[in-house]
């Protein structure tokens, strides 16, 4: 993957102003209580440029230069937490050739430039304050947002790129299936999250997202992850979940039936949400926006919930369908750099994800994939994880029957 950081560095170059220096962070590991941390979660711009997912590096560039700085390691540290990152291993992985330590980090290094760019991450949901901000802080020079220079060259995805997401999406069929093995009435929504965590675990990679494991009236609620709820027999279960491939991210949202068959209400429901999502598909091409493809849905829900008796006018549509159906998807489950009001280009990756909500039947359905924009159309890269309801169906029959 050197090389493709290699290649995304020289991207955002292209977009920086003469005399000035960017400098990012990769993050901190945070304090979780007296003697104990979060899981580190590295700044995903930082991982975009280097491919490094390590807590406290700094990369600087300019327009003709780069400087990654590491820790130093230290015995004590080594035998209690482990080897921190080389210079060689740096070089690896980011192939960056000038890798010093941070003691070297110092004002000098970057004091004499007009404009320095800074990840001003956007960080509305949590007080703390990034290094970045810090930074600014601490040092008083004229600096410009790096963020929207470096998310506009993650909107599109390489081919390398586009391997890691399909690679996380086979982690996550794998997952699925193993859900849909372990399918039974009058078990917890977290007993079939935990099948497909062990999938997960047992390929060392780490969940995209908190996965929604949602029966019944539950999967109305779109960011439901309590997962705490009995399934029983008869209800329909939601799931939204991903696995990650180096931090590359699957989300896939598949509803299948608790005891393995649908009922005809529920198999007319599905089909129509099925439909949607096929037909997005179809429409996805370079120079539609996901507002358009969003538009499709409704308009479709507007004919046939109405004739399915769900709603008695079409004004009645965004109660039962209240999200859009796209969004990019890459380093983030949410990725960066793509507008719903932006027609799509060709390496764009964006989910289909139509859904529909109706809590006075205890059903929330939705059917989710992860598309590539091809320069005349798109290709469909979860294809393989069955949707339709005679494949669930038969899937679900074949496991009963071993």
């Amino acid at each position: 993957m050197n090389k493709q950081a290699s290649i995304n560095r020289k991207t955002v170059k292209k977009s920086m102003k003469n005399n000035s220096m960017m400098i990012i962070f990769s993050g901190n590991k945070l304090k979780s209580s007296a003697d104990g941390e979060y899981p580190f979660v590295v700044n995903r711009n930082f991982y975009h440029l280097t491919q490094i997912n390590e807590p406290n590096l700094v990369l600087t560039m300019t327009k003709n230069s780069e400087v990654l700085f590491i820790e130093e390691s230290d015995e004590l540290f080594e035998k209690w937490i482990g080897k921190k990152i080389s210079k060689q291993e740096s070089f690896k992985k980011s192939n960056i050739e000038d890798v010093r330590y941070l003691a070297d980090f110092k004002e000098e290094f970057f004091n004499n430039y007009e404009n320095i760019y800074l990840d001003l991450e956007k960080d509305q949901f949590n007080n703390y304050p990034t290094p970045a901000l810090k930074f600014k802080e601490d040092f008083k020079l004229h600096v410009l947002d790096a963020y929207p220079i470096i998310t506009k060259s993650r909107a599109t995805k390489s081919l390398t790129e586009v391997e890691k997401i399909s690679e996380a999406l086979i982690i996550t069929d794998e997952g699925l299936k193993n859900i849909m093995r372990s399918l039974k009435a009058n078990k917890k929504e977290s007993y079939f999250e935990a099948h497909f965590d062990f999938v997960l675990k047992s390929k060392n990679v780490i969940p995209a997202f908190d996965t929604i494991a949602a029966s019944g009236a539950n999967a109305t609620t779109l960011h439901y992850v309590t997962n705490d709820n009995i399934a029983k027999d008869g209800d329909l279960i939601l799931f939204d979940l991903g696995a990650t491939s180096d931090l590359y991210c699957a989300d896939i949202s598949r509803t299948y039936p608790v005891n393995g068959k649908f009922t005809k209400r529920q198999k007319e429901l599905y089909k129509m949400v099925l439909d949607a999502n096929e037909m997005v598909i179809d429409a996805i091409k370079p120079g539609i926006t996901m507002k358009e493809l969003n538009d499709i849905v409704i308009k479709l829900y507007e004919k046939e919930l109405l004739r399915l008796k769900v709603i008695k006018n079409v004004e009645e549509v965004k109660n039962y369908y209240y999200h859009g159906v796209s969004h990019s998807l890459g380093l983030d489950t949410h990725d960066v750099g793509l507008d719903r009001s932006q027609p799509l280009i060709k390496g764009n990756v964006i989910t289909v994800e139509p859904g529909i909500y109706i809590k006075e039947e205890n059903i929330g359905i939705r059917i989710e994939d992860n598309i590539l924009v091809t320069k005349e159309g798109s290709l469909n890269l979860s294809k393989h994880i069955i949707k339709s309801i005679e494949d669930i169906e038969e899937f679900m029959s074949d496991v009963k029957e071993k």
